[in-house]
């Protein structure tokens, strides 16, 4: 019987321990980076932005960031593809129109801020735009990435 409850002890502190282990990866890093993604995310169809950091990961569909034009944005932070929602724009809800815009897109844990230049058509309802892709946890700055890219429908 003893060596039977010295076996539980033994089972329960592991088990303990390893879920306190898995609670710490959960954390943010502060280390945290913008990584490239291939294609888009479910929920992006129609009308919608996608860049990159260079012009063959553009031509290659390695994106940096994708959005819906609507409310949704995707990113990949350290290898995982990141769901945002939309904070505020600068931009006229339901409009592309050819001017430069910046928007705010969070989670429970990040911020997103995109910095959007217009550069001109290349397109029927298609333009192409650079920028700057801003990561922040709690305030503080993680990462800062150029793009390149387009919006359009």
């Amino acid at each position: 019987m003893r060596p039977f409850i010295l076996f539980c002890c033994v089972f329960l502190l592991v088990n303990i321990l390893s879920c306190k282990n898995g609670e710490k990866s959960k954390k943010p890093s502060a280390s945290a980076r913008l990584k490239t993604f291939r294609g888009f995310p479910p929920g992006i169809h129609g009308c919608s932005c996608y860049f990159s950091t260079t012009e063959k990961n553009f031509r290659d569909e390695k994106y940096i960031f994708v959005s819906n034009l609507d409310s949704l944005a995707y990113v990949s932070i350290n290898g995982k593809v990141t769901r945002l929602k939309l904070a505020s724009t600068t931009r006229e809800p339901g409009t592309m129109d050819e001017r430069d815009y910046e928007e705010t897109y969070t989670d429970a844990i990040y911020t997103v801020v995109i910095s959007l230049s217009f550069k001109g058509n290349v397109g029927d309802e298609v333009w192409w735009n650079t920028g700057n892709l801003r990561l922040f946890f709690k305030g503080e700055e993680l990462d800062n990435v150029t793009f390149l890219g387009e919006c359009g429908c």
